[in-house]
C-alpha cells in the first residue's frame, strides 16, 4: 500500500531581490558562489494531519539523509531575514539543545494599520 510519494531534486540556482534568476555559470561575473540545495517534497494521498506529517518527517526522511538540524516552518510563515540564522545558532552554540522556537509576531503594516482588523488584532493581542 503506497501512502505517500517522495521526490528529490537538487539545485543550484538563486532568486536575486530584483527577482533575476542566478545559475552557476553566472558566477563569473560577481565572484559569487551557488551552493547546492537539496530539496525534499513528500506528498502524502491522505491528509492525517500536522502530527503525522511530523512522523513521516522524522521516520521516513531524517533517518534517511541523518542531518544535524531540522527546521519545522508552517504555511504561510514569513520568516525574518535573521530568524533560520539565530535558530541554527542556538544549536551550534550548545550540542545539548535538542529543540528551539522562534516568536511569532501578527504584520502590523506600516503604521500598524492592519490592526483594524480583528483578526490581526486578535493574533496580536494573542502573541504577545
Amino acid at each position: 500500500n503506497v501512502t505517500a510519494h517522495i521526490f528529490e531534486y537538487t539545485a543550484q540556482i538563486a532568486v536575486t531581490r530584483d527577482l533575476v534568476l542566478r545559475r552557476p555559470s553566472d558566477e563569473t561575473k560577481d565572484g559569487l558562489t551557488l551552493v547546492p540545495v537539496q530539496t525534499i517534497f513528500l506528498l502524502k494521498e491522505k491528509n492525517a494531519k500536522k502530527i503525522n506529517s511530523h512522523r513521516w518527517f522524522f521516520d521516513a526522511i531524517c533517518e534517511s539523509i541523518n542531518p544535524d538540524v531540522c527546521v519545522l516552518i508552517d504555511c504561510g510563515t514569513k520568516p525574518t531575514k535573521e530568524s533560520f540564522y539565530h535558530l541554527y545558532k542556538a544549536f551550534d552554540r550548545n550540542p545539548n539543545v535538542a529543540g528551539a522556537c522562534g516568536e511569532i509576531a501578527a504584520e502590523l503594516g506600516k503604521f500598524w494599520k492592519n490592526l483594524i482588523n480583528p483578526i490581526v488584532a486578535v493574533q496580536n493581542f494573542e502573541y504577545k
